[in-house]
C-alpha cells in the first residue's frame, strides 16, 4: 500500500467551483469507487472454499475465514490462495485460482450516489469512461452485476491490453481518452487509489483527479493539490462535478 503525503479529507468544503466549466469528459475507476469490492470478493472466496473442499478435502468454513483474513491484509498484493495453502502442489493451487477467476456474481450493489452521478453526467451530454484493472471476465461480470454498463460510453479493462498496462500505466487512460474523442487534458478521473488512479491520470496528462476515501484503501492519505481533490465518497464526487470542473480554493 503506497502512501501519499498526509492531508485532511474534504467534502465540498475547501473547493471552489467554476459554474459552466464542466470537464469535457469524466472517467471512473470501478472497484471500491463505484461499489464495495469486498462484496464481490466475499463470493469469490466462498467459491474457492467450496473448490478446496471438493478437491483437497479442506473444511470450507475454515478456508473461507482464512482467505478472508488474508485478503483483509491487502487484496491487491496477490498470492492469497498460495498463502492459505502453502503445502499444496502447483496443480492443486491452479485449480483453486481458476475457481476464483471463474466466480460470477449475480448482483452487486453500487455505492449510494454512484448511479445518480453517472446519470446526471449523461443527462448533460458529458462522455463517460470506465478504467479498471483485473481479469477481464471478472471485471465485465462486476459491471453487469452492478447494472451500469449502459451508463458508459467507453469501458477499458487494462488487462485486455496486457497485465503490464494495469494502472498506473498511462496507456489505459490514454486509450480511453482517444476512444471518447476527448483530449486527456480536458478529462477528470474519479478513483479511490492514489498510487493507481492519481499517478496514472497524471502520467496521461488528465485535467485532474477526484480521489475518494472508500473501500480497502480509504485509510491511505490524500493531498489536495492543483489537480487532486480529496472527497469522502462517490456521492461527494458527484456534488463536486455538479458545480463544473473543480478548481482549488484560494
Amino acid at each position: 500500500m503506497t502512501a501519499a503525503p498526509s492531508c485532511s479529507v474534504l467534502g465540498d468544503r475547501g473547493v471552489s467551483r467554476s459554474p459552466g466549466a464542466m470537464p469535457a469528459a469524466v472517467t471512473f475507476d470501478l472497484d471500491d469507487t463505484l461499489y464495495d469490492q469486498a462484496s464481490w470478493l466475499d463470493g469469490a472466496w466462498r467459491q474457492v472454499a467450496r473448490a478446496a473442499s471438493s478437491t483437497v478435502g479442506a473444511d470450507p468454513d475454515d478456508t473461507y475465514r482464512r482467505l478472508s483474513a488474508a485478503a483483509a491484509a491487502g487484496s491487491g498484493r496477490g498470492g492469497i490462495i498460495d498463502s492459505v495453502f502453502p503445502r499444496l502442489h502447483r496443480e492443486q493451487l491452479d485449480m483453486l485460482v481458476t475457481a476464483f477467476h471463474r466466480y460470477r456474481a449475480a448482483t452487486l450493489q453500487p455505492y449510494a450516489g454512484a448511479v445518480a452521478t453517472l446519470r446526471r453526467l449523461r443527462s448533460r451530454g458529458v462522455p463517460i469512461g470506465l478504467i479498471t484493472d483485473g481479469a477481464p471476465g471478472g471485471q465485465h461480470n462486476k459491471i453487469d452485476a452492478l447494472g451500469i454498463r449502459s451508463l458508459f460510453d467507453v469501458i477499458t479493462v487494462s488487462d485486455e491490453l496486457g497485465r503490464a498496462f494495469r494502472k498506473p500505466h498511462e496507456r489505459p487512460f490514454v486509450k480511453t481518452a482517444h476512444a471518447l474523442g476527448v483530449s486527456a487534458s480536458a478529462i477528470i478521473h474519479v478513483g479511490d487509489r492514489w498510487e493507481k488512479d492519481v499517478v496514472g491520470a497524471r502520467a496521461a496528462g488528465y485535467l485532474g483527479v477526484i480521489r475518494l476515501h472508500t473501500g480497502e484503501y480509504r485509510g491511505v492519505p490524500c493531498r489536495n493539490a492543483a489537480d487532486v481533490f480529496c472527497v469522502p465518497d462517490i456521492a461527494a464526487a458527484g456534488r463536486l462535478l455538479d458545480g463544473g470542473a473543480p478548481q482549488p480554493s484560494t
